[in-house]
């Protein structure tokens, strides 16, 4: 039952040309994804379901520091804010620090601030920017259980699962929130860590089963850039 959506696949990267570097060299140049950037894209937003859902509701992307995950993660938010065809969008960018979950959201608002084709459409407040025509909102979160009964999210950026210190309760509530959406997405971004009794080190693991076949999971997407064993 499973099919690729090559125009929904390419909505994603085409979404991209909207926007312009916000910091650094880059400052004011047009996103230009890299072909592994595009790959990632155009498999998670591509892939449906045979009633035209979305198959992947989880992406598990390990990648290391430097490689502008923070800011194609504040993008994708965007994204399913305002392009994903979802009313009452909720978007929550979530860590285990509100100073973390505010890095992606800030970055979102940067990206929006001089920007003509989104500005007048999406109305910004400090840790808020909210969309009144379709009752769309995105907003940072802390990421701990007793905050996070009620959400009815359609999308989650998750960063720096590593740094969550408990064993899972966190970030299974997280997913439980998911259960209404037809078409949801939790949008893991991560490096490695060290801690083998985290909730990031076991998804590493059965991320790690579904990419050798050990486990079948069709709403999980895996890709995992690291060094080799040696």
């Amino acid at each position: 039952g499973l099919y690729f959506d090559e125009k929904a696949g390419q909505h994603i990267i085409d979404f991209f040309k909207f926007f312009k570097h916000t910091k650094g060299a880059k400052a004011r140049e047009e996103f230009m994804l890299e072909p592994w950037q595009q790959f990632r894209l155009w498999c998670i937003f591509g892939w449906k379901n045979e009633n035209n859902t979305r198959r992947f509701k989880y992406a598990y992307n390990s990648v290391g520091r430097k490689n502008g995950k923070t800011t194609e993660a504040a993008v994708i938010a965007l994204y399913l804010l305002t392009a994903d065809g979802e009313n009452s969008a909720e978007v929550y960018t979530t860590a285990t620090k509100l100073d973390q979950a505010r890095i992606a959201f800030n970055q979102a608002k940067e990206l929006i601030t001089n920007n003509p084709v989104f500005k007048n459409h999406i109305k910004s407040n400090k840790d808020n920017l909210s969309i009144l025509k379709t009752n769309s909102k995105m907003q940072p979160l802390v990421s701990k259980p007793d905050t996070l009964d009620g959400l009815n999210p359609s999308g989650i950026i998750l960063d720096e699962l590593h740094a969550f210190k408990d064993q899972g309760s966190q970030f299974n509530v997280l997913k439980s929130g998911l259960g209404s959406r037809s078409s949801p997405l939790m949008y893991i971004i991560t490096t490695a860590g060290f801690n083998k009794e985290s909730v990031c080190f076991k998804l590493r693991k059965t991320c790690i089963d579904i990419l050798e076949g050990r486990k079948v999971d069709d709403t999980t997407f895996v890709l995992i850039f690291t060094l080799d064993d040696d």
